[in-house]
């Protein structure tokens, strides 16, 4: 019930990561951009998170991230376009966040 903590962008080796249905708040935090053996990535159903998605997330789609969950989220901005490689990667597509297949800014 409270923010992902920045520290988990430490974990070198970190192959997947489930914090869906949670009570997660706060931002998601670019320091996972540094997880480049990540795979399966979570993250949904957590509507206390907020704001944009960290640029620093650009490389997951060519780092070998196969799955990537964000919806039930209240996300805004531009989705960095290398997640938009990612295979399995769901979002809330509505007028609050554009790129990929959301539409454009």
């Amino acid at each position: 019930s409270s923010s992902i903590p920045t520290e988990l962008g430490r974990i070198s080796f970190l192959t997947r990561l489930f914090l869906g249905n949670n009570q997660l708040q706060g931002t998601l935090p670019s320091e996972l951009g540094k997880l480049k053996y990540l795979s399966l990535a979570l993250l949904n159903d957590n509507s206390q998170l907020s704001g944009t998605i960290p640029e620093e997330w650009e490389d997951f789609g060519s780092s070998g991230l196969e799955e990537l969950q964000l919806t039930g989220l209240d996300l805004t901005g531009t989705i960095p376009f290398g997640l938009c490689t990612v295979e399995r990667f769901q979002i809330d597509c509505d007028a609050d966040i554009c790129g990929c297949d959301c539409g454009f800014c």
